[in-house]
């Protein structure tokens, strides 16, 4: 269809009628049918779509920058499962919002609070399981389970029913201990990279409320064969986004800060949970 753009007046080319883009003037416009009553005209310049784009994206920062409620740091909550939980939720899904409205100032007995809750449950979830099913499964069930782990882990197939239901028992006791371990040795890791490499506050208890807080996708692990995969690399990038947000350092350091550390952190999550097997 040719007409002309009734902003700029030069001749138009367009596939139909209705609204298009003047790719001279760029200004938005209304071509009306040929022959029908209604007239050409002029929806928005280019300088107005420039316009509105910038407010749009402005308004669209504003709302990322601005800081989240987070009631876990609230005092003393009314009801602990209402801030945990909403808590978690910002923490694992609006992250960048989070870990800027967090106080770098703040103790870190919180956050470690929060971890050690997420950690915890998560291990208690899973030896209870692990638990449960050498209880109650029948001789036929666990002769196929040990036929599939021994293609896995021969070592652990090997280990007699009675003794790996001992062993469950005993790392379900344990789960709060292992969760606190692996948050205090995470944190002192992360804490030995910042301090070699000197940037960053030195201050543990920051480095522990960051390592906490980015806990909450470790409840993905309760996720059956898919867990690990979703919880591993995403309290990885929660931990790199935290550090970098409390400590005030460039992104490309905090890869250097967590990386290790989450290596081993890692190896060590496994075996616990491969010996809960």
């Amino acid at each position: 269809m040719l007409t002309v753009c009734p902003q700029c007046k030069k001749s138009l080319v367009v596939p139909e009628a209705g609204v298009n883009r003047c790719k001279h003037c760029k200004s938005v416009v209304y071509l009306a049918e040929p022959g029908s009553h209604e007239t050409d005209r002029v929806i928005a310049t280019a300088e107005e779509v420039q316009e509105d784009a910038e407010r749009q994206n402005q308004r669209f920062t504003q709302s990322q920058s601005e800081p989240v409620e987070i009631p876990w740091e609230q005092g003393k909550p009314v009801n602990y499962w209402q801030a945990f939980w909403s808590t978690w939720m910002r923490s694992v899904f609006s992250p960048t919002r989070f870990f800027s409205s967090l106080n770098p100032k703040g103790k870190g007995t919180r956050g470690f609070a929060f971890g050690w809750l997420v950690v915890t449950v998560s291990l208690l979830v899973h030896f209870g399981m692990i638990v449960a099913f050498f209880s109650l499964a029948t001789e036929q069930q666990y002769q196929e389970l040990m036929t599939s782990l021994q293609e896995i882990n021969a070592q652990a197939a090997q280990i007699g029913r009675a003794d790996q239901l001992m062993i469950s028992k005993l790392m379900l006791l344990f789960t709060p201990l292992f969760a606190a371990g692996y948050l205090f040795i995470s944190a002192g890791l992360s804490h030995s990279v910042l301090k070699f490499l000197e940037i960053g506050e030195d201050r543990f208890q920051l480095t522990l409320k960051a390592v906490g807080y980015a806990a909450g996708p470790m409840l993905f692990f309760l996720l059956p064969s898919t867990g690990a995969m979703i919880a591993l690399p995403w309290t990885a990038w929660l931990t790199m986004l935290s550090i970098t947000k409390l400590h005030g350092i460039d992104s490309s350091k905090a890869v250097l800060v967590v990386g290790l550390p989450f290596m081993v952190m890692t190896f060590g999550m496994m075996m616990i949970l491969g010996l809960g097997m």
